[in-house]
């Protein structure tokens, strides 16, 4: 049975939820480590293994303008602007090394996605059925 896994997942979180695990399972089998239990909670979210789960843990970046820092040296902000653009920044040693904004229009047909050097405006095409 797979779980959905939230947006903006909690990395302590799921790591309680694999320690809670271990205890739950090495009942049974206590020759079981850690490494077993953050397995199988990787898997029921739907993840080859735990440091997949864990990468999309520690990588996730909420829209609310505060900035997130990455374990490549970025720190990454998004924030909403109105009901249909969201802004975004990338930081590095404390200087920006990009940004954009990404808006959908009032319709829902286009995407403008703009930043440092250009400007991208993407069309939904009309199809049947969908």
């Amino acid at each position: 049975m797979s779980r959905h896994l939230p947006e903006s997942p909690n990395l302590e979180h799921l790591k309680k939820q694999a320690k809670d695990l271990l205890q739950e399972l090495q009942r049974q089998s206590p020759a079981l480590k850690l490494a077993d239990a953050q397995r199988m909670v990787a898997r029921e979210y739907g993840f080859a293994s735990w440091p997949k789960l864990e990468e999309r843990g520690k990588n996730t970046v909420q829209a609310d303008g505060v900035e997130y820092e990455q374990d490549n040296g970025y720190a990454m902000m998004a924030r909403w602007r109105g009901s249909h653009a969201l802004e975004t920044r990338a930081n590095k040693a404390g200087q920006i090394v990009g940004w954009g904004t990404y808006e959908v229009s009032a319709d829902g047909k286009t995407l403008t996605v703009s930043g440092d050097e250009q400007v991208i405006v993407l069309d939904r095409k009309s199809t049947k059925g969908v």
